[in-house]
Formats: structure tokens, C-alpha cells, sequence
């Protein structure tokens, strides 16, 4: 099994991206059912990510997302 590790603060787009479709690949997954999700940083990052990925994620959930 792959580990993806970064610091928080270091975290890309891409690095998500990667490792969104990895998994599925790995597992048996509907690739029409992925979502991404955050809480608090990473809830100003979610929409972001749906929007620059909405081929990839099909939603979003936002838990006390920034501005």
C-alpha cells in the first residue's frame, strides 16, 4: 500500500488528485461517488479542489470552511 505523507502546510492539489485515483484503482470503487471533504483549512480547500477536479469529484462537503 502507498503512504502519502506531507505536512499540512504542504499539502497540493495534485498530491489529493493522486491520491484520490489511486485508491480507487486499488479498491473497488464507483468512481462516479467520489466526493472530497474538509474541515476547517481544508474546508476552503474542498471547493476549490471541485471545482479544478469536477471530472474527478462528483461533490463537496465543507465543515467551517475559510473564507
Amino acid at each position: 500500500m502507498r503512504i502519502y505523507h506531507r505536512p499540512i502546510c504542504c499539502i497540493q492539489y495534485q498530491t489529493v488528485l493522486t491520491c484520490s485515483i489511486d485508491v480507487a484503482g486499488r479498491y473497488k470503487v464507483d468512481r462516479s461517488k467520489i466526493s472530497v471533504s474538509g474541515i476547517s483549512s481544508g474546508g476552503a480547500m474542498a471547493p476549490q479542489m471541485h471545482v479544478a477536479y469536477s471530472s474527478v469529484f462528483m461533490g463537496v462537503g465543507i465543515v467551517a470552511g475559510g473564507q
